[in-house]
């Protein structure tokens, strides 16, 4: 008799650890792009993560269209912290950090510095401060924000030039500080993907656009990462905007394979 209470008590701690499994809400935080405002970059693939039970959480970031560059890169990771505690009080157990643009650079540089995320979804990640130096404006700019920091004016806002979605415009600039701009743009950034990348011990999904001049390949910083079997890149033939529609079932179909090994 005394076994088969034993047996009993069994089965139902079973049955409790996998109805306690089966219920566990998972969660995403998706960072908008650069000049942009929360989910306006990939409102349908949101809504489709939605759909299949995913607790969405969109935060604004300082890299949005009314905030640009108001905080240093570092200081931005701080705030996806208090996004992702933010889905976890709505009951999320399980969080995927996500972002397009400048908030795939994000997640990777925040996922670089964190173990509290089950697998990073950096579709079409930009922002490549090496590369962005060589633009002769930004170059410019770069000089003159050392030399306001070395004269101890790093902390005053003044007008310093950017590029959005690859494009240079010698008239598109941005109102900082030269100690916010170096932090973002300066040769030791802390935004630079192929250093952050290495140190990034979840899962990765690289999507990428073939027409999207600022994917520079699988070599550039992806091939760094840590060897994971839930690891992809993929490239499809479409540019940055399209680029989430696109590819809606590539992004599920990897959702649930991370979810899959995750109940293994």
């Amino acid at each position: 008799m005394a076994r088969l209470g034993h047996a009993l008590l069994a089965l139902a701690l079973i049955f409790a650890v996998t109805g306690a499994r089966a219920e566990e809400k998972w969660g995403l935080v998706f960072l908008h792009g650069k000049q942009s405002e929360p989910g306006k970059s990939a409102s349908g693939l949101l809504g489709a993560i939605e759909e299949a039970g995913y607790l969405v959480e969109t935060p604004e970031l300082c890299w949005s269209a009314k905030r640009i560059y108001d905080r240093s890169y570092l200081d931005c990771l701080d705030e996806i912290g208090a996004a992702l505690a933010k889905d976890r009080e709505r009951g999320a157990a399980k969080i995927v950090l996500g972002g397009i643009d400048t908030g795939a650079n994000a997640a990777i540089g925040y996922a670089a510095r964190h173990r509290d995320i089950v697998a990073v979804l950096a579709i079409s990640p930009s922002h490549s401060p090496e590369r962005l130096a060589t633009v002769p404006e930004i170059g410019a700019s770069l000089a003159v924000a050392r030399a306001l920091a070395i004269s101890g004016r790093g902390n005053e806002r003044v007008e310093l030039s950017d590029v959005n979605l690859g494009r240079r415009d010698p008239e598109f600039t941005v109102k900082t500080t030269p100690r916010i701009y170096l932090s973002w743009f300066g040769p030791d950034s802390p935004a630079l993907m192929p250093v952050n990348i290495v140190s990034v011990a979840a899962p990765i999904f690289w999507l990428a656009a073939s027409d999207d001049p600022n994917q520079h390949g699988i070599a550039y910083a992806f091939a760094r990462a840590p060897k994971h079997p839930l690891n992809r890149y993929t490239t499809l033939d479409s540019d940055q905007i399209q680029l989430p529609i696109i590819g809606t079932d590539d992004v599920l179909a990897w959702l649930r394979d991370v979810r899959a090994a995750d109940a293994r």
